[in-house]
């Protein structure tokens, strides 16, 4: 998220800007498949290679100040859905991600191994 909320009181500050604003403070990403080790099937697809998918608020959830914090990749799916999330306008052109709700990669790869997965409760 790009132009997400930067002031932390709110609680619901996320994003670069909100980084950038607070010194460094964990974007809060969301993403879409977890790392687990347990399960050795093919349905496990974490991977630490990840294509960017950067996105940003549209004008108008700015403007009717539907801005927040986005919990989990179904509420991000759910927000592009209503036209109020976009692929953000530094992503380059190009088709959209049907993986990623439809969203433009940036085409920047991150690596970004698992160092510790925290067990929290369902959000």
């Amino acid at each position: 998220m790009v132009n997400g909320i930067i002031d932390t009181k709110t609680r619901e500050d996320q994003g670069c800007a909100a980084s950038i604003a607070n010194g460094g403070i964990d974007p809060i990403n969301i993403f879409p498949i977890d790392p687990d080790n347990d399960n050795r099937s093919l349905t496990n697809n974490y991977s630490p290679l990840w294509d960017a998918h950067v996105n940003m608020w549209t004008d108008a959830a700015v403007r009717d100040g539907k801005r927040r914090r986005i919990t989990s990749f179904g509420d991000l799916e759910r927000l592009v859905k209503a036209g109020l999330v976009t692929s953000a306008s530094i992503n380059p052109p190009g088709p959209g991600n049907p993986f990623v709700a439809g969203l433009r990669p940036t085409r920047a790869i991150i690596n970004c191994p698992v160092i510790a997965q925290p067990n929290l409760p369902p959000q």
